[in-house]
């Protein structure tokens, strides 16, 4: 999912093509749906526990999103960088 949602998005940025605005904002919606709610992170099915690898895809497809004016929550983003938060070792050396 957030692979292909930043392939979307980064067309829609780069086109302008309005047939693929509709389609990268669904995108986008899911990525937030199913973001675990509890601990801010992704995993391989909606609402599962975070991991760091799911969980960098998601977050550049949301960043994908916000290049290209698209509506990304901010509660999402920070949710995530809570997760982020949490999972660092050695003052963020390490995740």
């Amino acid at each position: 999912q957030g692979l292909a949602t930043i392939a979307l998005c980064e067309a829609y940025a780069m086109t302008r093509d309005p047939a693929l605005a509709p389609v990268a904002a669904q995108a986008l919606e899911f990525v937030i749906y199913a973001q675990d709610s509890r601990g801010g992170g992704w995993r391989y099915f909606p609402g599962q526990p975070g991991d760091t690898t799911v969980t960098g895809w998601q977050l550049m497809a949301l960043k994908a999103g916000q290049l290209a004016e698209l509506p990304v929550s901010s509660g999402t983003v920070a949710a995530a960088r809570r997760f982020l938060n949490g999972v660092q070792a050695e003052s963020g050396a390490f995740y």
